[in-house]
């Protein structure tokens, strides 16, 4: 087709090109922006690493490490935030959006600050907010499409926190990851993360499988001896308070008794997990769980 026919109308091919032309040509325009703001981070960076040529002493290794640790935080915090400016603009600037439950379309009410711990780094970004009196519940687009967690640490730091949790002790996994990190991460943060995916596991994807279990009984046999099995349940009454809308009062609470059993190995020189289960149940639910994790032993 030709760009234009008699009478000065444009065909439909021609609106087309025109249309992944202007797309195109947007896109650049963000990669320009993106790289021209990193190249001003980058330059903040080196003036912050730059002042030990300022010291009179020389500092170690180890403390030029800590300080890049330190600095290499917040550029890379910055870093993401303006990805996500970029990639995400629309979203972020909507002035009108439906709600996600019942999808009546609604006006924005406000912008809304949103201060983000990655495992990048800290950053804070800036999206339009919107309340659906209907539902009652407030909604932002661009943390729905990106997937952005109500906490303020999200789900890349809670993924490390977790596994963590589950090789040792709480305390132990926030001096841990703050070793390994450089970021600050609560004892009482990781244990609360920890139950939130805790409630909703299963029993199918926590215990490992027939064949991890085989590997781990090979690991701790020697020769004809083979180690212990123990199984061991036990039970503990829970507090429990069911959660409640931001403008109503919490429900009375009351205790429950959670079940569950501990499965190990012992051998001649150390004990070896095989898998654990605990949570608010009945003795019929309780018997189910302990023979499937039975059928994965035998």
């Amino acid at each position: 087709m030709g760009l234009l026919k008699k009478g000065g109308h444009m065909s439909p091919a021609s609106v087309l090109e025109f249309r992944q032309s202007t797309a195109s040509q947007s896109e650049r325009t963000g990669t320009e922006r993106f790289r021209q703001v990193m190249h001003e981070e980058l330059d903040k960076m080196i003036d912050r690493l730059a002042v030990v040529f300022d010291e009179g002493r020389r500092p170690s290794l180890a403390e030029l490490s800590d300080m890049i640790t330190e600095v290499r935080q917040e550029f890379l915090g910055s870093c993401l935030q303006h990805l996500v400016e970029e990639k995400y603009a629309q979203e972020a600037d909507e002035e009108s959006s439906p709600c996600p439950q019942c999808g009546k379309v609604w006006s924005k009410r406000r912008v809304a600050r949103k201060k983000l711990e990655t495992m990048q780094g800290p950053c804070e970004l800036k999206r339009t907010w919107f309340y659906c009196t209907d539902c009652g519940q407030g909604f932002t687009p661009l943390d729905t499409v990106a997937e952005i967690c109500r906490r303020e640490r999200q789900f890349d730091v809670q993924k490390r926190c977790v596994k963590l949790a589950a090789q040792v002790p709480f305390a132990c996994a926030s001096e841990i990851f703050e070793d390994l990190t450089g970021q600050k991460v609560s004892d009482h943060f990781i244990h609360d993360i920890f139950e939130d995916v805790g409630a909703q596991a299963c029993l199918e994807e926590v215990a490992p499988d027939a064949q991890e279990i085989e590997r781990r009984i090979e690991r701790v046999t020697a020769g004809k001896w083979r180690p212990i099995l123990v199984v061991a349940s036990d039970g503990a009454h829970l507090p429990t308070r069911p959660k409640a809308r931001r403008d109503t009062k919490r429900g009375s609470g009351q205790y429950k008794e959670a079940k569950g059993f501990r499965i190990y190995l012992v051998s001649k020189d150390r004990i070896v997990h095989i898998a654990s289960w605990h949570q608010i149940q009945n003795e019929e639910q309780f018997g189910i769980d302990l023979a499937l994790a039975a059928q994965r032993i035998a």
